[in-house]
């Protein structure tokens, strides 16, 4: 009974302290995102080397870890053109893009 009572506590305390408490959607903080309509999402990581799904591969033991990891001595930034593919977020009506810096397998950008 005390282990659920801490659990729940720490689940009370983090969503009432660390949250922010979000500002009606008529604020006007939001708008942009609205307006936006189309942003572009980039998951660029070594799992491109080899063709893997992303890393999820290695968590549900579908590749050897090692292996995967293995795929960062191919992995370059020499088809990285962030201009080119920015005119063509532009071209196919994107208003922002995100790129993910670092992935769930440890390997940043």
């Amino acid at each position: 009974m005390k282990k659920v009572l801490i659990v729940l506590f720490l689940i009370l305390s983090t969503n009432s302290f660390s949250q922010q408490k979000l500002q009606p959607y008529d604020s006007g903080k939001m708008k942009w995102f609205e307006d936006a309509k189309l942003g572009i999402f980039i998951r660029y990581g070594i799992y491109a080397v080899d063709g893997t799904v992303e890393s999820w591969p290695i968590y549900n033991n579908e590749i050897p870890y090692d292996k995967y990891m293995g795929q960062r001595k191919g992995f370059t930034s020499s088809k990285y053109n962030p201009d080119d593919w920015a005119k063509l977020f532009k071209e196919a009506g994107a208003k922002y893009a995100v790129l993910a810096a670092k992935h769930c397998d440890g390997f940043a950008l």
